[in-house]
């Protein structure tokens, strides 16, 4: 009885709502179609706004269509068109382009000539399917010898349960019982151990590791095979001298990020190639108080110590790379962790830049050109887009008799020039915190030093207000920092903690924007745009930006979008005419496309060829031509 009472007032309520809707219906005796429904004003299906003095309650619309008959449907409202126009041109209030008297656009680039790309290109037959991978190469020797022992490996592979590439490290196994030897002979060199490793040259020391075996095994009277014990030797170097677990990926020129998460989480690390990108690996610490040992351990590399109530840690490791650790403690809820970024054995030359596809031939003649004539550059991107690569290789093209000042807080800058003065920011010594020498102090020196280039690794605080006055007087320099485009650029320098007044960035000549794009499942570093400081807007209260250079996503090029007004500039001070600036470009984009035909990649090499520019550049030109 009840279920019936409730179907009739559904069915109540069906018909009700029914003809309610069929009395708001009206026939369009304009649209010239017969039968044509339309809804009057308000009587849509959406939420009505409620305005002042309103009490319309809001209209919810019905969960599914309902049928009025045959002749009779309700149709849903067609979504209205879009009629507002693409705004052509400059899409942001910073842009403002130059016009054709005011610049000169760069030379056009033959892209039938141009160079390809070895990584971020167009991937061969074969190449595209990273489930193929499989590759194999030694770590431990890095260089072995026919014959030699291997002792440490790599295998990058498909792995179907993780559906990514795995990266497996492969060192010598062990049985249980060589495993408690290990130990056992561990423990007596560590009662033995009469010499701090730090002091000793690394050839010495593992002499010293192997003595010490061979009289703890005479000791104990084992007697083992040349096999068992090199096997044995490699754990004892690799714990005692070397890194422990992760030593086999510091040893890796391939891999440019290690990153341990926490107890029991996979190490992940990541690998140059930007086919393969951020790969797990098969090394885990299992143990929480072996991975807490260990952070220590990596704070006592670095010179710091780790505890309870220091458990942060952000220094430069002796090899130059960064490492950021944390100790297990409750600020880090998955246990003790840390990330050690890797830097190239030789730093990364334009050579190396082109045939990664971040920049092409051209760009960099202009970048040269600029730079040999005293502009000040900033480089500007994401986390981890290569912007302190792209500013060493840009300092490259500084003239060599030129005195450069590089001011870092770690370590990361190589040139060839012999009057390079290379300083690094520490932190305090002394427990009062008075031996603090920062990035502002040493910037404030460098005035003193009359440099002809200041080079700065990173701008994030009160150092930029030191830098831009130093461009201000005549100084040229060159730094990162960290914003994606020119709009976070200059919030970024314009608000605290940098709080620069806007009209000091018109100081700055050229920003290169560096982006990190995915293309064919690669990772990729890319230059997004290159701009010029045009001028000042006093009514915008910013520096207005003209747009030379712009990424083209659908061919992978720099567009020339603009006329650069730095080039123009150039001629009137050098008077030149417009065919000759182009023709300047054109030589020195020769010698780049020379240099990466000859495979140059070494600094000092690069330094002597830019050198040879300077001094005899018809020379030069010949040489390439023949």
């Amino acid at each position: 009885m009840d279920q019936k009472k409730g179907e009739s007032k559904q069915n109540i309520d069906i018909n009700s709502m029914l003809g309610r809707m069929k009395e708001g219906i009206k026939q369009d005796s304009s649209a010239g179609k017969k039968g044509k429904k339309v809804y009057p004003e308000g009587r849509r299906f959406r939420y009505r706004k409620k305005r002042n003095g309103d009490t319309t309650e809001k209209r919810k619309p019905p969960r599914r269509m309902i049928s009025m008959g045959k002749t009779s449907k309700i149709e849903k409202p067609k979504p209205r068109k879009n009629n507002t126009k693409k705004k052509k041109g400059i899409e942001s209030y910073v842009y403002e382009r130059a016009s054709d008297d005011q610049g000169i656009y760069l030379p056009k680039v033959d892209w039938s000539q141009a160079i390809k790309p070895k990584l971020g290109g167009q991937a061969k037959e074969g190449e595209k399917d990273l489930k193929k991978v499989d590759e194999y190469y030694s770590l431990v020797p890095k260089n072995p010898k026919p014959g030699e022992d291997i002792f440490a490996y790599s295998h990058i592979t498909w792995n179907e349960k993780k559906n990514s590439l795995i990266y497996e490290v492969h060192e010598p196994s062990l049985s249980k019982k060589d495993k408690e030897l290990l130990k056992e002979i561990k423990e007596s060199i560590e009662e033995r151990l009469d010499v701090d490793f730090d002091d000793l040259a690394q050839i010495r020391a593992r002499s010293y590791i192997s003595e010490k075996m061979d009289e703890v095994l005479s000791i104990l009277g084992r007697d083992l095979n040349p096999m068992r014990k090199k096997a044995i030797n490699y754990y004892l170097e690799r714990n005692f001298i070397d890194m422990g677990k992760i030593e086999p990926f510091m040893k890796d020129p391939q891999i440019e990020e290690i990153s341990c998460d926490g107890v029991g989480i996979p190490i992940f690390v990541y690998h140059r190639n930007s086919r393969y990108g951020s790969m797990e690996t098969n090394v885990v610490f299992e143990d929480k108080d072996e991975l807490d040992q260990y952070v220590m351990r990596l704070g006592q590399t670095v010179g710091k110590t780790v505890s309870m109530a220091s458990p942060l840690v952000n220094a430069s490791m002796p090899d130059g790379s960064r490492l950021q650790a944390t100790l297990g403690t409750d600020i880090a809820r998955r246990g003790s962790n840390f990330t050690i970024r890797k830097f190239t054995e030789n730093p990364l030359t334009p050579v190396d830049m082109i045939e990664f596809g971040t920049v092409d031939p051209r760009t960099l003649a202009y970048l040269w050109m600029a730079i040999e004539h005293q502009n000040s550059v900033l480089v500007s991107g994401g986390t981890a887009t290569g912007k302190t690569t792209m500013l060493n290789v840009v300092s490259l093209f500084i003239k060599p008799e030129m005195k450069i000042v590089t001011i870092e807080d770690t370590a990361e800058l190589r040139l060839p020039h012999d009057h390079w003065v290379p300083e690094v920011a520490r932190e305090a010594i002394g427990e009062e915190g008075s031996n603090v020498v920062d990035m502002f102090s040493l910037l404030k020196e460098s005035l003193r030093q009359r440099p002809d280039y200041i080079v700065v690794g990173e701008v994030r605080g009160a150092e930029a207000f030191v830098l831009f006055q130093e461009m201000s007087t005549g100084h040229p320099g060159l730094a990162t920092i960290h914003a994606e485009n020119p709009e976070r650029l200059i919030n970024r320098l314009t608000t605290r903690p940098i709080d620069l007044p806007p009209s000091l960035l018109n100081t700055l000549d050229i920003v290169i924007f560096l982006r990190k794009v995915r293309r064919g499942g690669a990772l990729l570093r890319k230059i997004d745009q290159v701009v010029e400081i045009k001028r000042f807007s006093r009514d915008k209260n910013v520096p207005l930006m003209n747009r030379v250079l712009k990424w083209d996503p659908s061919s992978d090029r720099l567009v020339n979008e603009n006329p650069s007004i730095v080039l123009n500039e150039i001629s009137e001070i050098k008077g030149l005419t417009e065919d000759e600036i182009k023709k300047d470009i054109e030589d020195r984009e020769k010698i780049i496309r020379w240099m990466v035909h000859e495979d140059i990649r070494d600094l000092e090499d690069i330094g002597m060829i830019l050198s040879r520019f300077y001094t005899d550049k018809e020379s030069l030109l010949e040489k390439i031509r023949g």
